[in-house]
């Protein structure tokens, strides 16, 4: 199947390379199907965190700034897939809200384990 295939060649070590805005715009319309959506949100969930997480140690160290290369800058990808979603990618919109409301409960299921002593 096309869509599997599709997920699979997104799964690559190098996020910067799979994750452009076409393509998170093709695996939002891809997750719309019931059986894709936990794939497809998971890994979008996953490739953010680890982004944000790559931008603070690249930022907390001068070393790895200049040993590795530059971050997959995710958040500037899903803001290229919201200015494209005005232009005719109105599919995109209903995965784009069900991916902010995943993201907000994961940084509230981590707030709470960080609040709990």
């Amino acid at each position: 199947e096309l869509a599997k295939e599709f997920i699979t060649s997104l799964k690559t070590p190098d996020l910067k390379a799979s994750l452009s805005p076409f393509n998170v715009a093709l695996a939002l319309s891809i997750a719309r199907q019931h059986r894709f959506e936990t794939i497809v949100f998971d890994f979008l969930r996953t490739a953010i965190l680890k982004s944000l997480k790559d931008s603070e140690r690249r930022a907390a160290s001068h070393w790895i700034q200049e040993k590795s290369h530059d971050p997959c800058d995710m958040a500037s990808v899903l803001l290229m897939t919201v200015d494209n979603s005005s232009s005719g990618w109105d599919h995109v919109v209903e995965g784009l809200v069900m991916l902010g409301f995943q993201l907000m409960e994961s940084f509230a299921a981590k707030s709470r384990n960080m609040c709990v002593p």
